[in-house]
């Protein structure tokens, strides 16, 4: 079933009600120092869980508890992830946006047999793109079958994005057919490289390979996440050039991965901070990073 034109009109105006929101870039840029966390979750107790999960918080992290995070750390923006145990139900994440409509943006997760009308609610309340959480050895789907060939083309419709959490060796058979159908990809993680072979690893190569394609972001945050006693860190001070040199700084993009799910206990908000100063340590850059790149991206 193709989408109608009523449908497509509908996904033109679910756009334009995102970039007309109160708190677009055409607005804030002027206004003061611009600065924007792209990755990170809220959640309380009590939700209903996905039944397949690898990980289920036993704490709360609400709304309030994420905005007292960004003032206390000096930044003026947020964009929300629908975490991985909370499945396709988006939402709690759907409130926060409509809380905070000039200062949130939000990754859903969803069904590719989604109805588009339901997209297109999405966008009204700040959604700008889907995201694929497929770490762990979960089924890469064939993106030219089923309801995959018109979903894709939704999301070009609407401008959204595809954000991308699979580890770098399967990166390949993941992007490939995305941007063959003309989504925006964004790469979770620094690609997440095997912790033993970091930068060398070949599907992080093959990451650095799609910057040529210009609508591949990547964000730089949980390093934590690729590799332990340090190696994860290891790994992203030796891509921060690499990826500078490939895709410039108008694709990358820095996320705090806040509240640092399965981590909680040894990471925190001001070391991710911390750790992006060390890896930009000219104010310039960090200022396209933080501001300039994800307001366009995300559109703030």
């Amino acid at each position: 079933m193709q989408i109608s034109r009523r449908a497509f009109g509908l996904g033109v105006l679910g756009t334009a009600a995102i970039s007309t929101l109160p708190g677009c870039a055409s607005s804030l840029m002027g206004s003061g120092e611009m600065a924007i966390d792209t990755h990170a979750h809220v959640f309380k107790r009590g939700l209903k869980l996905a039944n397949v999960r690898r990980y289920a918080p036993d704490y709360d992290a609400t709304l309030a508890d994420y905005l007292q995070v960004l003032d206390a750390n000096g930044m003026t923006h947020g964009v929300l992830v629908q975490p991985s145990f909370l499945g396709t139900d988006n939402s709690f994440m759907l409130e926060a946006l409509r809380a905070e409509p000039r200062r949130l943006r939000g990754i859903a997760v969803v069904n590719p047999d989604i109805p588009v009308a339901e997209l297109i609610e999405m966008a009204q309340a700040g959604v700008v793109g889907i995201r694929l959480n497929w770490v762990g050895g979960v089924r890469i789907p064939d993106f030219t079958s089923g309801p995959w060939p018109r979903f894709l083309a939704n999301l070009v419709k609407l401008d959204w994005q595809v954000e991308i959490h699979r580890e770098a060796k399967d990166l390949k058979a993941v992007m490939e057919p995305l941007l063959k159908a003309g989504v925006k990809v964004v790469v979770d993680h620094f690609g997440r490289p095997d912790g033993k072979l970091g930068v060398n690893d070949p599907g992080f190569r093959y990451l650095l390979s799609t910057a040529q394609t210009r609508r591949v972001w990547v964000k730089i945050s949980g390093a934590y996440r690729n590799g332990k006693g340090g190696a994860g860190e290891a790994t992203a001070l030796a891509a921060i050039p690499l990826l500078k040199e490939t895709f410039g700084l108008d694709r990358l993009v820095w996320g705090s991965d806040w509240p640092n799910t399965a981590f909680e206990k040894t990471i925190t908000y001001p070391a991710m901070r911390k750790q992006l100063d060390s890896w930009l340590p000219d104010p310039a850059e960090r200022k396209i990073v933080l501001a300039q790149t994800p307001a366009q991206l995300f559109r703030f």
